[in-house]
């Protein structure tokens, strides 16, 4: 499963996306969600350990488009 990373280091900063990261988990648990410490511990071997102050992981299959795009890139005009 892929996951969006989105991450800041300080309060002022608002959390951006840093990068995907690729979780796949043994094979007998399939397409299962990582647990957060699984995510944390491969977030932070990808991206570095430190001066992160917060980082988020979204499911890449859990993101609702509300604007439809179509196939050239250019929102959906009703």
């Amino acid at each position: 499963m892929r996951y969006l990373i989105f991450a800041r280091k300080t309060y002022e900063q608002p959390l951006e996306w840093i990068g995907t990261l690729q979780f796949d988990g043994a094979p007998s648990q399939g397409d299962a969600m990582a647990t957060p410490g699984e995510l944390g511990q491969r977030a932070r071997e990808q991206f570095g350990a430190e001066g992160w102050l917060e980082m988020a992981a979204i499911p890449e299959k859990s993101i609702v488009h509300v604007i439809p795009m179509e196939g050239d890139g250019v929102p959906h005009r009703a």
